[in-house]
């Protein structure tokens, strides 16, 4: 995949490999769909800068007030 999806992977969606049960990260296919070949090879890179929610730490800070 040449692209990430830092941040529109739903709340009750978790990380997969070789099946997408539900929001597709393409409009090449549907959803639910299961990968019939074979994955050789997963990697998950978390060395980047830390994605930041800024309309979540707003709403933290009223919270606290």
């Amino acid at each position: 995949m040449p692209v990430t999806i830092p941040t529109s992977i739903s709340v009750d969606e978790s990380l997969t490999c070789g099946r997408d049960a539900a929001s597709p990260v393409s409009s090449l296919y549907e959803a639910p769909f299961d990968f019939t070949g074979t994955l050789e090879r997963v990697t998950v890179d978390v060395t980047a800068d830390k994605i930041k929610d800024h309309e979540a730490e707003i709403h933290k800070a009223f919270a606290r007030q």
